[in-house]
């Protein structure tokens, strides 16, 4: 047998798709369907009109999402899903709450040092508590969409600096879609929530202290200050009237130049927090990547992090 007959392959076989398309079309379909999920998950979990419902079925997307996501990553991605351990995810899972909490609440107390936001009364607790049932459904199908799926797999093949870019991008134009929203808060969104939730997850390999500062973050800027959030406002509850759109612990008000304006979202379609906040989150983004060491360049990304 000639050298040339030995390098000759044998033809593909008509029907037989190559692996390397396989495996891209195998990743389109399940990005797909998961940013599918997500935006089914958010809109089921803001439709419920009554307190006690929007408490009981946030937990229940927020449940559902994790399992989809890990069905997925063992069934389609053939891999062990290492992004929700469980020997340290309560500890992230509270630390990045108190985390997102205190970010909300000291943000709030400067704007309110400054005159910027005032309280002009009291809301209820059960719409307190409902806010917290919606934003535990939106903060979880968020997390697993746009990092634990679309950071995942460009920091395993592209490195760090694409990831966290790309990732952030996504993650503040899908914000776009929000009533009152607009590019300047896109913009604020893709540096400050989106390259700090990346950090998060890049630092600790794990989607709970990402979840837990998104959830703290939004749960106290709608449910304890009454900020309207990156444009939404929330539902209406049966029982509220007027403008108590969520009844929350408390009714506060930004505002913004010489004039009161209607509640804000905190990104939304006026200039809101950002303006006074967006040196915070990148600073904490910046000492999570710098303290465990994680930024990896393209191609040198583990298994952990492509498609099998």
């Amino acid at each position: 047998m000639t050298k040339s007959t030995q390098d000759l392959k044998p033809a593909a076989k008509p029907g037989v798709m190559d692996p390397g398309t396989r495996s891209w079309i195998k990743t389109a379909m399940m990005v797909t369907g998961l940013a599918v999920a997500m935006l089914a998950t958010n809109a089921i979990a803001a439709w419920p009109r009554n307190p006690v419902a929007a408490l009981a079925i946030g937990p229940i997307l927020a449940a559902a999402m994790i399992c989809l996501y890990i069905w997925t990553g063992r069934r389609v991605e053939r891999r062990k899903v290492e992004e929700f351990p469980s020997d340290h995810g309560v500890r992230h899972l509270l630390a990045g709450t108190g985390l997102g909490v205190l970010m909300s609440g000291a943000t709030v107390g400067i704007l309110a040092l400054f005159g910027a936001y005032t309280i002009t009364g009291w809301g209820s607790i059960s719409g307190m508590l409902a806010v917290a049932g919606m934003m535990c459904a939106i903060a979880v199908s968020e997390e697993v969409f746009f990092r634990g799926v679309v950071f995942r797999l460009l920091h395993g093949r592209w490195g760090t600096a694409v990831a966290l870019g790309a990732s952030a991008i996504l993650f503040g134009l899908v914000h776009l879609v929000n009533p009152d929203a607009s590019l300047p808060g896109a913009f604020a969104i893709m540096i400050e929530a989106g390259i700090m939730l990346g950090a998060a997850y890049l630092a600790t390999r794990s989607l709970w202290l990402a979840i837990g500062v998104h959830f703290g973050w939004n749960f106290a800027t709608t449910g304890l200050f009454w900020i309207d959030h990156l444009g939404f406002r929330g539902p209406r509850f049966a029982g509220h009237r007027g403008d108590q759109r969520t009844g929350l612990a408390f009714r506060g008000k930004l505002r913004a130049g010489s004039q009161h304006r209607r509640h804000l979202g905190v990104l939304g379609g006026y200039r809101g927090i950002p303006g006074h906040c967006a040196s915070s989150r990148p600073a904490f983004a910046s000492t999570s990547l710098i303290a465990r060491g994680r930024i990896i360049m393209p191609g040198q990304g583990s298994a952990f992090d492509r498609v099998q």
